[in-house]
């Protein structure tokens, strides 16, 4: 079947190489700009209560990839094959399953913080960042679904506002002498409001999605999710993980 763009056919190549070009820029933005808040929001709070910031933070990404599970990647690929029929199945059977895989880390997240974390200022900063699993998880996911409708843009227009509001909110907390916890009360705010607007854009723009269990989809996910699951997760122990 022939995309078009701007009434003019649209060869998968050249697609693909679109698509890849706002991912590409997301990601660069995402660099830049993490790049000159690290070095700013260190210099504000001291080095010793950005390590405090990172620890705390690396506990849900550490876990993250068990709540993804490989999904965007598997999503992306299903959505491409499947009958224009199938396709709000595959949505909505993979969407419940990210929430019950993300609320499920996320509450391990919180009781390996209360069960192993002896610092209690450190275990309840874990505690709220772990957040960070369902709202980067559910996030993720329409991330994915907007590249899947061939509509990659979307992901640029969103993450690059919302994430420089993020850190300009957090910088201008730290200059008024906030503490970490309401820096990760407000930063977590922002994750949520994120989710909020990648939700709204996607329903206004595609379609509602309803949740459905779907033990075809399910099967799916979980059997092919496994090695990219793993990779995923090997991979953030060279940082998150020796840290």
């Amino acid at each position: 079947m022939s995309n078009r763009e701007e009434g003019r056919p649209v060869s998968g190549i050249r697609l693909a190489l679109i698509n890849g070009s706002w991912q590409s820029l997301a990601n660069l933005y995402y660099l830049v700009v993490r790049s000159i808040f690290v070095v700013v929001f260190a210099g504000i709070i001291g080095v010793e209560h950005y390590g405090y910031y990172v620890y705390a933070q690396y506990w849900y990404v550490l876990l993250l990839p068990a709540a993804t599970w490989g999904m965007n990647e598997l999503v992306m690929a299903e959505y491409a094959r499947s009958v224009p029929e199938r396709r709000a199945e595959l949505i909505g059977a993979g969407l419940n399953l990210r929430l019950i895989l993300s609320t499920i880390v996320m509450v391990s997240v919180m009781v390996g913080a209360y069960i192993f974390e002896p610092h209690p200022m450190l275990r309840l900063l874990i505690m709220i960042y772990a957040q960070g699993v369902l709202t980067h998880g559910i996030t993720n996911w329409f991330s994915s679904l907007f590249v899947a409708q061939e509509k990659s843009h979307y992901v640029l227009y969103l993450s690059a506002p919302l994430l420089t509001l993020e850190v300009a909110l957090i910088v201008f907390a730290a200059l008024r002498g906030a503490d970490l916890l309401t820096i990760a009360v407000l930063q977590c705010g922002m994750w949520w409001i994120a989710l909020l607007v990648s939700y709204l854009v996607y329903r206004y723009r595609f379609e509602v999605i309803r949740l459905r269990f779907s033990r075809k989809y399910n099967n799916y996910f979980l059997r092919n999710g496994t090695l990219l699951a793993l990779s995923a997760f090997v991979f953030s122990c060279f940082g998150p993980g020796l840290l």
